[in-house]
């Protein structure tokens, strides 16, 4: 968090123009007490959401209400019993491990209609709409990451991808 804060008063921009990111909400919390008056502070899933709310075209199918409900993935492996009626694929690892196919595509169609979304979910979608149309990639003047060695490939992936815009750290 020290180096945090210094990097963040040396840096270019005001707090809009500057974001921490961190994967663990508990964390969040403390960084927020400690860099939010330098930095907007986020989890990486309420980043992805929240661009998701200000930017209509990442939503792919949801509306500007869409919810967040953290045991989607399990609502939709139900329905997948139900309407296929065969073994449910495990979207969340596929998710994940950037393994794309059509069981995502139905994951996708299940969650759009209750237009909802889950942290998985949130991210990928964000990663799959900002790789499709990079000007809707936000430019800040400084990225911040805690935690980066508990991300996953998708939610690499995602940080990738905002670093083709910005300074990350």
């Amino acid at each position: 968090t020290m180096l945090f804060k210094k990097l963040l008063e040396t840096s270019a921009g005001d707090r809009d123009s500057r974001l921490v990111l961190t994967f663990i909400n508990n964390l969040k919390v403390d960084l927020e007490r400690t860099l939010g008056t330098l930095a907007r502070v986020s989890t990486l899933h309420g980043y992805c959401q929240s661009l998701l709310r200000r930017k209509p075209g990442l939503r792919a199918g949801l509306s500007e209400d869409f919810r967040c409900v953290p045991e989607m993935a399990s609502l939709i492996k139900r329905d997948w019993e139900c309407l296929r009626g065969e073994p449910t694929p495990g979207f969340v690892q596929e998710m994940r491990s950037l393994n794309l196919g059509s069981d995502i595509d139905f994951y996708f169609a299940r969650a759009n209609y209750y237009d909802a979304v889950d942290f998985d979910d949130s991210v990928l979608r964000t990663h799959l709409a900002l790789d499709n149309n990079r000007d809707q990639i936000d430019a800040l003047d400084l990225i911040l990451i805690d935690e980066f060695q508990d991300f996953n490939r998708m939610e690499a992936a995602f940080i990738e991808l905002i670093a083709s815009k910005n300074a990350i750290v």
